[in-house]
């Protein structure tokens, strides 16, 4: 039997990877396990959840979230700008209901760092070194260990979530597919892992 594991950190994506056809293909697949491994959910919205979705051959985990260290947040705050796209320009220009407004001073120290930095592939590939070998997030391997998953289904790549599962699938030579969350992910910040296969709404 073959177990597939499936990170789901919203209920957008409850929406889209289980309540349609897909998920249901997928368990109705002979010799298939599926562990859905859910995060930041209340105790009321688990248990609708794990009524709703657990069978013979799908398990329900909810996973406590691991807060991030202060390294880790300067970290990833320094990597994402290595996407310098035009739309990244525009949030640091005016900023977002999430993301504050940057001053004219710091909006052009950013111009100067990461206008040259974004276009080093080096760079971005030793972004990735660090975050897998540096960041362990060895908390998740229990479920590595109870499991013994053959596939780490990723449903969000920029996901603190989900990295942690992927990188715990690299270390133990299990293969691994990811997508962007949303179409509107891929140009605005650097994505820190590269899994195996990495699925994309199209080919731009």
């Amino acid at each position: 039997m073959k177990t597939i594991f499936i990170t789901l950190t919203r209920g957008l994506l409850v929406r889209n990877f289980l309540r349609n056809p897909f998920f249901e293909k997928l368990k109705n697949m002979p010799n298939v396990r599926i562990v859905l491994l859910f995060s930041q959910y209340s105790k009321t919205s688990g248990e609708y959840l794990s009524h709703e979705f657990e069978a013979p051959n799908v398990i329900v985990e909810f996973v406590p979230n691991v807060r991030e260290s202060r390294t880790k947040k300067i970290f990833m705050n320094l990597a994402r700008n290595l996407v310098f796209s035009p739309t990244t320009k525009l949030y640091a220009k005016y900023g977002t209901s999430k993301v504050p407004r940057k001053s004219a001073l710091m909006n052009l120290i950013l111009h100067l760092v990461y206008r040259p930095l974004s276009r080093s592939d080096a760079l971005k590939s030793f972004v990735r070194l660090i975050e897998t070998y540096c960041f362990r997030d060895s908390q998740y391997g229990k479920y590595f260990d109870k499991y013994q998953p053959d596939l780490v289904l990723s449903t969000a790549l920029l996901s603190n979530f989900d990295l942690a599962f992927l990188k715990n699938a690299r270390r133990r030579n299990v293969r691994s597919i990811s997508m962007p969350k949303s179409w509107d992910n891929l140009d605005k910040i650097l994505f820190r892992f590269e899994p195996d296969a990495f699925y994309v709404q199209n080919e731009y």
